[in-house]
């Protein structure tokens, strides 16, 4: 039997408390808003990486939600059920037939979202999608920690905010994102299959190299209202993505366009003109 959380009063439901409020269970729980971005199992193109991650984290927050709201799905299980405000909950996903991964073909595997309800319809989620595959691949991230999600009946959304600071001898790397997702639910509820995400974000990156060969290079990245539709697991279907990158020794700006087509590539003006192929897993 699901059992509804004790409501929140509503003053306390203000994003800038909602924030405070998540750092402080994210700290007791022991996750981290610190998460260092992972370039060894990210691709070289900064677009795919916020498109690549943000359609797994939107649609499995969806899925938690409607989980954690007693929505009957066949693919989504309570294994760590919890009751009160600020507990911990595990929601795993089985990836399949009835919940394909809007990624390529429909993926396969499992992913876990642990979920700190503040109330019945407000979450601070983790995820791991380690066991997740499509196409036979992994996704570009393992796991991604503190984002904020809400629900009403027709809509998720989702903001995903962190930090990142790497220095030694040898230079500086730093890294700051905001990624938003909304997922448009076409009924009353989770429709793992047919329900539209709806992705923005923004990243901006630094690395400074000290030493005899001094280096610098920074980079900036925006995506704006991409549309992603379950009927193609290869490409946004519209809206707009840039970024901006100089350096020592280069400068430059790219400009992508997404399209109706469902062919794996978005349209480019800038540095290069032409067709850009998305890779949108490891």
């Amino acid at each position: 039997m699901h059992s509804v959380p004790r409501q929140v009063p509503a003053a306390l439901l203000q994003p800038g408390v909602v924030l405070m409020v998540a750092l402080v269970i994210c700290g007791l729980h022991g996750c981290s808003f610190l998460e260092r971005f992972d370039a060894a199992n990210s691709p070289a193109n900064p677009v795919d990486d916020i498109v690549g991650v943000s359609v797994p984290l939107g649609w499995a927050a969806n899925l938690a939600l409607a989980a954690h709201s007693g929505q009957d799905l066949d693919c989504t299980s309570i294994v760590d059920h919890c009751e009160g405000f600020a507990c911990l909950e595990r929601v795993l996903i089985e990836i399949g037939d009835a919940c394909p991964l809007p990624l390529l073909e429909g993926g396969e595997g499992s992913i876990s979202v642990w979920g700190t309800w503040l109330d019945d319809d407000l979450a601070l989620l983790n995820f791991d999608f380690s066991d997740a595959r499509a196409g036979g691949r992994s996704l570009i991230r393992d796991r991604l920690l503190g984002a904020v999600a809400s629900q009403s009946e027709h809509w998720v959304d989702l903001q995903w905010a962190w930090q990142g600071v790497d220095v030694d001898d040898l230079g500086l790397e730093t890294e700051q994102s905001l990624w938003s997702v909304s997922v448009e639910r076409v009924a009353q509820g989770a429709e793992p299959q047919s329900d539209i995400l709806h992705l923005s974000g923004l990243s901006q990156l630094a690395d400074v190299q000290l030493g005899p060969d001094r280096e610098l290079g920074a980079a900036q990245v925006s995506l704006a209202a991409a549309v992603f539709s379950p009927e193609c697991g290869l490409n946004p279907i519209s809206g707009e993505a840039a970024w901006h990158q100089f350096g020592t020794d280069e400068i430059g700006l790219q400009v992508v366009s997404f399209h109706s087509e469902c062919d794996g590539l978005a349209d480019t003006a800038g540095l290069y003109w032409g067709g850009l192929e998305l890779e949108l897993v490891r």
